[in-house]
Protein backbone atom coordinates (compact mmCIF):
# COMPACT_ATOMS: atom_id res chain seq x y z
CA UNK A 1 0.00 0.00 0.00
CA UNK A 2 2.72 2.26 0.73
CA UNK A 3 4.52 1.74 -2.11
CA UNK A 4 1.35 2.54 -4.43
CA UNK A 5 0.66 5.27 -3.13
CA UNK A 6 4.21 6.67 -2.94
CA UNK A 7 4.01 5.81 -7.05
CA UNK A 8 1.11 8.00 -7.20
CA UNK A 9 2.71 10.72 -6.00
CA UNK A 10 5.32 10.41 -7.47
CA UNK A 11 3.41 10.47 -11.05
CA UNK A 12 1.25 13.34 -9.84
CA UNK A 13 4.70 15.41 -8.63
CA UNK A 14 6.19 17.86 -11.04
CA UNK A 15 8.87 15.96 -12.30
CA UNK A 16 6.45 13.80 -14.13
CA UNK A 17 4.49 16.95 -15.13
CA UNK A 18 7.58 18.27 -16.31
CA UNK A 19 7.85 15.38 -19.23
CA UNK A 20 4.00 16.06 -20.33
CA UNK A 21 3.23 16.33 -23.96
CA UNK A 22 2.76 20.49 -23.25
CA UNK A 23 6.04 20.79 -21.63
CA UNK A 24 8.22 18.50 -23.87
CA UNK A 25 7.02 20.76 -26.85
CA UNK A 26 8.47 23.68 -25.16
CA UNK A 27 11.88 21.84 -24.09
CA UNK A 28 11.68 21.03 -28.15
CA UNK A 29 10.95 24.39 -28.88
CA UNK A 30 13.95 25.55 -26.39
CA UNK A 31 16.32 22.96 -27.93
CA UNK A 32 16.22 23.96 -30.95
CA UNK A 33 17.26 27.86 -30.13
CA UNK A 34 20.10 26.28 -28.38
CA UNK A 35 21.38 24.54 -31.71
CA UNK A 36 21.31 28.34 -33.07
CA UNK A 37 23.16 29.11 -30.41
CA UNK A 38 25.88 26.87 -30.73
CA UNK A 39 25.72 27.68 -34.24
CA UNK A 40 25.95 30.94 -33.20
CA UNK A 41 29.27 30.36 -30.91
CA UNK A 42 31.05 28.94 -34.41
CA UNK A 43 30.31 31.87 -36.13
CA UNK A 44 32.42 34.19 -32.94
CA UNK A 45 34.84 31.70 -33.43
CA UNK A 46 35.11 32.45 -37.37
CA UNK A 47 35.35 35.76 -36.63
CA UNK A 48 37.85 35.95 -33.94
CA UNK A 49 39.95 33.44 -36.10
CA UNK A 50 39.64 36.02 -38.79
CA UNK A 51 40.25 38.99 -36.63
CA UNK A 52 43.37 36.54 -35.10
CA UNK A 53 44.79 36.67 -38.71
CA UNK A 54 47.12 40.21 -37.62
CA UNK A 55 48.42 38.25 -34.89
CA UNK A 56 49.97 35.16 -36.92
CA UNK A 57 51.52 38.04 -39.15
CA UNK A 58 53.13 39.99 -36.86
CA UNK A 59 54.85 37.17 -35.52
CA UNK A 60 56.12 36.00 -39.12
CA UNK A 61 57.80 39.54 -39.13
CA UNK A 62 59.52 39.09 -35.26
CA UNK A 63 60.83 35.93 -36.66
CA UNK A 64 63.49 37.50 -38.89
CA UNK A 65 64.48 40.13 -35.42
CA UNK A 66 64.65 37.21 -33.53
CA UNK A 67 66.68 35.39 -35.29
CA UNK A 68 69.13 38.32 -35.62
CA UNK A 69 69.14 38.71 -32.30
CA UNK A 70 69.97 35.11 -31.59
CA UNK A 71 73.40 35.65 -34.66
CA UNK A 72 74.59 38.88 -32.59
CA UNK A 73 74.21 36.92 -29.01
CA UNK A 74 77.85 36.06 -28.02
CA UNK A 75 79.54 38.35 -30.55
CA UNK A 76 81.54 41.20 -29.58
CA UNK A 77 78.88 44.12 -30.35
CA UNK A 78 79.06 47.27 -28.93
CA UNK A 79 75.91 48.82 -26.65
CA UNK A 80 74.90 51.49 -29.09
CA UNK A 81 75.39 49.15 -32.30
CA UNK A 82 72.64 50.26 -34.76
CA UNK A 83 71.84 47.10 -35.83
CA UNK A 84 71.02 45.86 -32.58
CA UNK A 85 68.90 49.35 -32.01
CA UNK A 86 67.00 48.59 -35.28
CA UNK A 87 66.20 45.05 -34.31
CA UNK A 88 64.88 45.67 -30.74
CA UNK A 89 63.10 48.67 -31.92
CA UNK A 90 61.29 46.47 -34.92
CA UNK A 91 60.92 43.91 -32.07
CA UNK A 92 59.50 46.06 -29.49
CA UNK A 93 56.81 47.58 -31.67
CA UNK A 94 55.86 44.15 -32.81
CA UNK A 95 55.52 42.82 -29.48
CA UNK A 96 53.36 45.59 -28.67
CA UNK A 97 51.05 45.32 -31.98
CA UNK A 98 50.46 41.75 -31.01
CA UNK A 99 49.92 42.30 -27.19
CA UNK A 100 47.27 45.27 -28.34
CA UNK A 101 45.63 43.18 -31.31
CA UNK A 102 45.82 39.60 -28.76
CA UNK A 103 43.15 42.18 -26.38
CA UNK A 104 40.94 43.52 -29.06
CA UNK A 105 40.67 39.74 -30.33
CA UNK A 106 39.75 38.11 -26.48
CA UNK A 107 37.28 41.53 -25.81
CA UNK A 108 35.86 40.63 -29.01
CA UNK A 109 35.34 37.23 -28.35
CA UNK A 110 33.95 38.04 -24.88
CA UNK A 111 30.98 40.56 -26.30
CA UNK A 112 30.18 38.36 -29.19
CA UNK A 113 29.48 34.87 -26.75
CA UNK A 114 28.08 37.17 -24.19
CA UNK A 115 25.86 38.76 -26.86
CA UNK A 116 24.99 35.11 -28.68
CA UNK A 117 24.59 33.62 -25.19
CA UNK A 118 22.00 36.36 -23.96
CA UNK A 119 20.02 36.47 -26.90
CA UNK A 120 18.68 33.32 -27.49
CA UNK A 121 18.80 32.24 -23.81
CA UNK A 122 16.25 35.38 -23.38
CA UNK A 123 14.39 34.12 -26.19
CA UNK A 124 14.45 30.12 -24.49
CA UNK A 125 13.45 31.99 -20.44
CA UNK A 126 10.49 33.56 -22.34
CA UNK A 127 9.28 30.40 -23.72
CA UNK A 128 10.02 28.32 -20.65
CA UNK A 129 7.92 31.48 -18.66
CA UNK A 130 5.19 31.52 -21.20
CA UNK A 131 6.05 35.43 -21.39
CA UNK A 132 5.50 37.88 -24.07
CA UNK A 133 8.69 38.25 -26.27
CA UNK A 134 9.20 42.21 -26.31
CA UNK A 135 12.20 44.68 -27.24
CA UNK A 136 12.91 45.41 -23.61
CA UNK A 137 12.74 41.87 -22.32
CA UNK A 138 15.78 40.88 -24.84
CA UNK A 139 17.47 44.31 -24.26
CA UNK A 140 17.38 43.93 -20.32
CA UNK A 141 18.07 40.16 -20.34
CA UNK A 142 21.00 40.79 -22.28
CA UNK A 143 22.67 43.99 -20.32
CA UNK A 144 21.68 41.30 -17.25
CA UNK A 145 23.87 38.63 -19.03
CA UNK A 146 26.52 41.02 -19.88
CA UNK A 147 26.52 42.21 -16.07
CA UNK A 148 26.22 38.76 -14.66
CA UNK A 149 29.22 36.84 -16.82
CA UNK A 150 31.36 39.71 -16.22
CA UNK A 151 30.87 39.60 -12.16
CA UNK A 152 31.91 36.16 -12.31
CA UNK A 153 35.07 36.67 -14.47
CA UNK A 154 35.77 38.86 -12.11
CA UNK A 155 35.05 36.60 -9.25
CA UNK A 156 37.15 33.76 -11.15
CA UNK A 157 40.23 36.29 -12.26
CA UNK A 158 40.18 37.10 -8.40
CA UNK A 159 40.12 33.94 -6.89
CA UNK A 160 43.24 32.79 -8.84
CA UNK A 161 45.23 35.58 -7.53
CA UNK A 162 43.58 34.75 -3.69
CA UNK A 163 43.65 31.53 -3.31
CA UNK A 164 46.86 28.78 -2.91
CA UNK A 165 47.52 26.17 -5.72
CA UNK A 166 46.31 23.38 -3.55
CA UNK A 167 43.29 25.06 -3.36
CA UNK A 168 42.24 25.14 -6.86
CA UNK A 169 40.26 21.67 -7.87
CA UNK A 170 37.91 22.29 -4.32
CA UNK A 171 37.31 26.21 -5.57
CA UNK A 172 36.29 24.84 -9.39
CA UNK A 173 33.96 22.09 -7.77
CA UNK A 174 32.32 24.67 -5.76
CA UNK A 175 32.29 27.14 -8.70
CA UNK A 176 30.66 24.58 -10.99
CA UNK A 177 28.08 23.78 -7.88
CA UNK A 178 27.06 27.27 -7.71
CA UNK A 179 27.56 28.93 -10.66
CA UNK A 180 24.68 27.04 -12.48
CA UNK A 181 22.25 27.26 -9.28
CA UNK A 182 22.77 31.30 -8.98
CA UNK A 183 22.21 31.37 -12.93
CA UNK A 184 18.77 29.25 -12.86
CA UNK A 185 17.83 31.62 -9.92
CA UNK A 186 18.76 35.17 -11.71
CA UNK A 187 17.15 34.48 -15.19
CA UNK A 188 14.21 32.04 -13.84
CA UNK A 189 13.14 35.31 -11.73
CA UNK A 190 14.03 37.96 -14.11
CA UNK A 191 11.39 40.72 -14.51
CA UNK A 192 12.18 42.81 -17.50
CA UNK A 193 9.44 45.48 -15.65
CA UNK A 194 11.73 45.50 -12.58
CA UNK A 195 15.36 47.56 -12.34
CA UNK A 196 18.41 45.85 -13.09
CA UNK A 197 19.15 45.85 -9.53
CA UNK A 198 16.06 44.19 -8.01
CA UNK A 199 16.92 41.62 -10.60
CA UNK A 200 20.48 41.04 -9.08
CA UNK A 201 19.33 41.27 -5.93
CA UNK A 202 16.88 37.97 -6.58
CA UNK A 203 20.67 36.09 -6.10
CA UNK A 204 20.35 36.97 -2.10
CA UNK A 205 16.66 37.24 -1.77
CA UNK A 206 15.54 34.51 -3.61
CA UNK A 207 18.58 32.04 -4.23
CA UNK A 208 19.86 32.76 -0.97
CA UNK A 209 16.89 33.10 1.55
CA UNK A 210 15.09 30.75 0.05
CA UNK A 211 18.14 28.00 -1.01
CA UNK A 212 16.40 25.33 1.65
CA UNK A 213 12.95 25.18 -0.88
CA UNK A 214 15.37 25.98 -4.19
CA UNK A 215 18.32 23.94 -3.21
CA UNK A 216 16.60 20.59 -3.24
CA UNK A 217 15.01 21.22 -7.14
CA UNK A 218 18.69 21.91 -7.94
CA UNK A 219 19.44 18.71 -6.59
CA UNK A 220 17.16 16.91 -8.11
CA UNK A 221 18.22 18.35 -11.70
CA UNK A 222 21.75 17.48 -10.93
CA UNK A 223 20.71 13.45 -10.08
CA UNK A 224 18.53 13.22 -13.43
CA UNK A 225 22.03 14.46 -15.53
CA UNK A 226 24.25 12.06 -13.18
CA UNK A 227 21.29 9.25 -13.86
CA UNK A 228 21.16 9.60 -17.71
CA UNK A 229 24.98 9.94 -18.12
CA UNK A 230 25.39 6.90 -16.66
CA UNK A 231 22.77 5.34 -18.62
CA UNK A 232 24.09 6.23 -21.47
CA UNK A 233 28.00 5.58 -21.27
CA UNK A 234 27.14 2.27 -19.53
CA UNK A 235 25.18 1.22 -22.58
CA UNK A 236 28.31 2.52 -24.20
CA UNK A 237 30.81 0.42 -22.84
CA UNK A 238 29.18 -2.50 -23.18
CA UNK A 239 29.61 -2.73 -27.09
CA UNK A 240 32.87 -2.00 -28.01
CA UNK A 241 32.16 -0.81 -31.70
CA UNK A 242 33.26 2.49 -33.50
CA UNK A 243 29.98 3.23 -35.28
CA UNK A 244 28.07 2.40 -32.09
CA UNK A 245 30.31 4.72 -29.95
CA UNK A 246 29.53 7.59 -31.98
CA UNK A 247 25.96 6.76 -31.67
CA UNK A 248 26.12 6.95 -28.02
CA UNK A 249 28.14 10.10 -27.65
CA UNK A 250 25.72 11.97 -30.71
CA UNK A 251 22.44 10.50 -28.02
CA UNK A 252 24.69 11.79 -24.84
CA UNK A 253 24.91 15.52 -27.18
CA UNK A 254 21.76 15.50 -27.84
CA UNK A 255 20.38 14.46 -24.26
CA UNK A 256 22.58 16.99 -22.72
CA UNK A 257 20.90 19.99 -24.83
CA UNK A 258 17.62 18.67 -24.38
CA UNK A 259 18.31 18.03 -20.53
CA UNK A 260 19.90 21.94 -20.37
CA UNK A 261 16.24 22.89 -21.46
CA UNK A 262 14.43 20.65 -19.00
CA UNK A 263 16.24 21.51 -16.01
CA UNK A 264 15.33 25.32 -16.74
CA UNK A 265 11.55 24.02 -16.91
CA UNK A 266 11.73 21.81 -14.09
CA UNK A 267 13.52 24.87 -12.00
CA UNK A 268 10.45 27.20 -13.28
CA UNK A 269 7.83 25.07 -12.48
CA UNK A 270 9.09 23.77 -9.04
CA UNK A 271 10.22 26.96 -7.58
CA UNK A 272 6.85 28.41 -8.23
CA UNK A 273 5.27 25.17 -5.97
CA UNK A 274 7.63 25.86 -3.55
CA UNK A 275 7.51 29.06 -3.19
CA UNK A 276 3.80 29.55 -2.60
CA UNK A 277 3.87 26.81 0.35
Amino acid sequence: MKKSKLFKKFKKGLFVKSFSKKNQKTIVICSSLDLLFLLGILLVLLICGFASKGIINNMDVIKPHVTALQNMYGTQIESDSKQLKDSLGELDANLKSIFTKLIITIILFLFLFILNYAIWKSLIWAKIKRIKIEKNHILKFILLCFIWMLLWLFVIISLIFIIPLKMYLFIIAILILLMPYFSLVLFNFFDAKKSMLNNLKNIYQQGILKIKKLFINYLVIILTFILVTLIIFTIGSIFENKIFTNIMIIIFLVSLIYLVNWSKLYFNLSSKKKLSE
